[in-house]
């Protein structure tokens, strides 16, 4: 298959992708339980426009703490939470959707979007001040990497499956430099962004691209990885954060490190046998993992992993509502032995690994 060939099968994969994700990604609340803001302007502190839509409980006359998501690929059409009492919020990042400004992808210009996203919405009339960032995959990275910054009116944050090391965890994979996941990311990212909107005049803007493009030649970890790496500034995340993953996610790696190093005093971690895409074949060839053929009936078209039920809303309300729910009497870190499916727990990551196993690397006996 030629390079062209190829890139036109990925472009249309990502485009069909992208269409079932927007049909699967609706929250459960009705049309009739909520009041639509579409197209909100939102300025950066550069003078940017970005823009979202804001979801409003019921008529929308009161005021609400706020749940901000922040996309790439496509403004999120999730209405998760506001049938619990949340406004929610969800934007096009700078460079794609309707937002304005050059696509820049993870930079830190894009986390100073998350800060001015946050802060603008703790003034705004329908918010009591109160506000969440949530994410999932690219959305967590701009979550956590908003948080570091510290934003005064952020109070938690819940994140799914995120890729907290950019170098070794999503483009030089033990210093091989993973040209599949760049070219199809890249060109998902690029044919999903327009969906339901058209092309826009700014995404011929690009000025920054490292992060697709010109990492094939920087095979060295350094400025361009660490600006956008949740590990390398999670020592300024301080704010309360819940991370969901799954083993079967190449991203699980840096997410274990995350939970021991965050700063935050509250911080939660459950791991299951999950893929980045959930546990459906849909998600992944091979999945789902493990569970009964009823369970992998139900998760077959899953394109995302979801938290045990109900922990992440137990954990918006005990930090942003101030509900004492008994959220943190879970274990830090939960996690699935993918041997004997059992659960176990522990106060750490590092306190998870009781015992290390010698590896001989001769193919002499040892001894």
């Amino acid at each position: 298959m030629t390079w062209v060939t190829r890139g036109r099968a990925l472009a249309l994969l990502a485009i069909a992708f992208a269409f079932a994700c927007l049909a699967v990604a609706a929250g459960p609340a009705h049309a009739a339980d909520m009041t639509k803001k579409p197209d909100v302007t939102i300025p950066a502190s550069d003078g940017v426009n970005l823009v979202g839509d804001v979801y409003l409980p019921g008529a929308g006359t009161g005021k609400y703490p706020a749940v901000i998501d922040m996309e790439p690929y496509g403004r999120s059409t999730s209405t998760d939470y506001v049938p619990q009492g949340y406004a929610r919020v969800n934007t096009d990042v700078r460079g794609s959707g309707k937002s304005g400004g050059a696509l820049c992808l993870l930079c830190s210009r894009e986390q100073q979007d998350v800060y001015d996203t946050v802060e603008w919405v703790a003034r705004q009339p329908w918010s009591n001040g109160h506000v969440a960032l949530y994410g999932y995959s690219y959305s967590a990275i701009t979550a956590l990497l908003g948080a570091a910054l510290q934003p005064p009116h952020l109070d938690a944050v819940v994140v799914g499956h995120p890729p907290t090391d950019p170098y070794r965890d999503v483009i030089w994979h033990n210093g091989l430099y993973d040209q599949g996941f760049v070219d199809q990311w890249f060109l998902g990212q690029t044919g999903t962004q327009a969906v339901g909107l058209g092309v826009q005049p700014q995404y011929t803007d690009r000025a920054q691209q490292e992060f697709a493009v010109e990492t094939r030649e920087i095979p060295l970890d350094g400025p361009v990885y660490q600006e956008r790496s949740v590990l390398a500034k999670m020592s300024h995340i301080t704010v309360p954060v819940y991370v969901f993953t799954g083993w079967e996610d190449m991203y699980s790696r840096g997410d274990l490190r995350l939970i021991d190093g965050l700063a935050s005093r509250h911080k939660l971690l459950v791991i299951n046998a999950s893929t980045h895409h959930g546990t459906g074949e849909a998600g992944q060839l091979g999945a789902p993992y493990g569970g009964s053929p009823q369970d992998q009936l139900a998760t077959a078209t899953a394109l995302s992993d979801v938290p045990p039920k109900g922990e992440d809303i137990a954990w918006l309300d005990r930090f942003v509502k101030g509900i004492r729910n008994g959220i943190l009497k879970k274990p830090r870190v939960r996690y699935l032995d993918l041997g004997d499916g059992s659960w176990h727990q522990s106060k750490s990551w590092r306190a998870a690994n009781t015992s290390e196993l010698p590896l001989y690397l001769s193919a002499k006996r040892s001894g």
